[in-house]
C-alpha cells in the first residue's frame, strides 16, 4: 500500500488553484446550465449548481472564497469541468483563508469529481461546475476522478470492483474513501509498471468488500464495467 501523500487527487499545497471567476446559478433541479441562467432562491440545497465561466479560465481574475450555506448550499456535489480542454481543481477549506493547514478536502481531476459541502466551509475552485447529487447529473467515463460506488457504477456479479490502469500512464493509483474527507480513506494502492502499456497482469487490480456508498478516487485508472 502506498501513502496517501503520493495520491495526486488530494491537494495539500497552497498552489492548488489558479485565478478564476465563478458565477452562481441556482436552477430548478435538472442538469446545470452552462452560462448565465436566471437566478432564483439559493435556499434549495437539492437544486443548485455553481459554474466557473470557462471564458475567463486562466485569466487574471481575482480569486474568491465561496461560502457554503451562503454562495452555494450545503450538500453532496458532482463536480465537472466547465472547460473540457482543461483539468478541474477545487479545494474545500475550514476557513476563508486558502491555507493548506485549513484544507478539508481537495481534488484535481480530468473527468468527474465529488465533494460533500457543509455549512461554514469555503470553496476555491478552477474550471469546475458543481451539480447537486440529488439532481442526478449524468456521469459517463468512470476514470481519472472521484465516483460513488452504487451510484455512478455497480459492482460486478461477484461483488467486486475491477480497476485497470490507463494505457498512457506508467502507474495508476486509487484511494477508497468512507466519506469525502482527506483523512477518511480506507485503503489505497498503485497499479502498473515502469513502462507505458504492459501486460494485462500488470494493469488490472480487483478489490472486494467495498460497500455501496463508499467513494473511489482514481488517477490514471478506470473502472472496468461488466
Amino acid at each position: 500500500m502506498k501513502k496517501l501523500s503520493r495520491f495526486l487527487l488530494v491537494v495539500t499545497t497552497a498552489a492548488l488553484l489558479a485565478s478564476c471567476d465563478m458565477s452562481s446559478i441556482f436552477g430548478g433541479g435538472g442538469k446545470s446550465s452552462s452560462g448565465g441562467g436566471k437566478t432564483s432562491s439559493g435556499g434549495n440545497s437539492q437544486a443548485s449548481s455553481v459554474v466557473i465561466d470557462s471564458s475567463v479560465y486562466g485569466g487574471s481574475v481575482e480569486k474568491k472564497a465561496y461560502a457554503v450555506g451562503v454562495d452555494i448550499p450545503a450538500g453532496e456535489y458532482v463536480v465537472k469541468r466547465a472547460n473540457l480542454d482543461e483539468p478541474g481543481e477545487f479545494g474545500v477549506y475550514k476557513s476563508s483563508a486558502e491555507d493548506p493547514r485549513n484544507l478539508y478536502f481537495g481534488s484535481e481531476f480530468k473527468s468527474t469529481s465529488m465533494c460533500d459541502l457543509k455549512a461554514g466551509q469555503y470553496v476555491y475552485a478552477t474550471n469546475c461546475t458543481f451539480q447537486n447529487l440529488n439532481s442526478n447529473p449524468e456521469v459517463t467515463d468512470i476514470k481519472d476522478g472521484i465516483f460513488k460506488v452504487g451510484t455512478h457504477f455497480q459492482k460486478n456479479d461477484a461483488g467486486l470492483i475491477v480497476l485497470k490502469k490507463l494505457p498512457d500512464v506508467r502507474h495508476g493509483m486509487w484511494v477508497l474513501y468512507e466519506k469525502l474527507e482527506a483523512n477518511s480513506y480506507l485503503i489505497n494502492d498503485e497499479v502498473g509498471n515502469n513502462n507505458v502499456g504492459g501486460t494485462d497482469t500488470d494493469l488490472v487490480e480487483t478489490i472486494a468488500g467495498v460497500p455501496n456508498g463508499a467513494y473511489i478516487a482514481l488517477t490514471g485508472m478506470e473502472v472496468v464495467l461488466s
